[in-house]
């Protein structure tokens, strides 16, 4: 009972520093939902480092902004295509095994977008056996970023990215 508490806490404090991340929340909304001060909810969700790095000029913000909205691919690498096909095969797999997973969606590869990404959704309580998670471990291992994140309908959304699926 203990662990579906704690893991339940840390899948809400998750949600809170994503929401905070996002700009959905504020420090004051954080501390109101976690009954503390501002500067301690913030150091309970763990932000208080990140945010310092996350900290972009608008001349830097306005520089990635182009670059990602005039990207245009003209080679791809097979070898990133071949690894998006196989995780998207072995997500598959354990949608097919895993009874917790709601959906599996995709960004699929394609020359305006730099990564290729694949979404799983998964009940927010889920409850893997042994087999589940050396599964889900094994895929986690092979994608080169992976996001963990709270999303609407009730559900955690895990975000496994294939980055540089264009060479230029």
């Amino acid at each position: 009972m203990k662990k579906i508490q704690k893991f339940t806490e840390n899948c809400v404090k998750e949600a809170l520093r994503l929401d905070y991340l996002a700009g959905e929340l504020s420090a004051t909304d954080v501390a109101r939902r976690l009954n503390c001060s501002e500067e301690e909810a913030l150091e309970r969700i763990g932000v208080t480092e990140l945010r310092r790095t996350l900290a972009y000029s608008t001349e830097e913000i306005e520089a990635m902004y182009q670059r990602n909205e005039n990207f245009n691919g003209k080679r791809a690498d097979f070898d990133k295509l071949r690894l998006f096909q196989d995780i998207k095969a072995d997500l598959t797999e354990f949608l097919q095994r895993c009874g917790d997973v709601q959906r599996l969606e995709e960004i699929k590869p394609n020359q305006y977008e730099k990564n290729a990404v694949l979404f799983l959704d998964m009940n927010t309580l889920s409850t893997l056996n042994r087999e589940e998670t050396v599964m889900l471990a094994a895929i986690m291992g092979k994608a080169d970023r992976m996001v963990v994140s709270a999303h609407t309908g009730g559900c955690i959304r895990l975000s496994f990215c294939v980055e540089n699926v264009w060479i230029d």
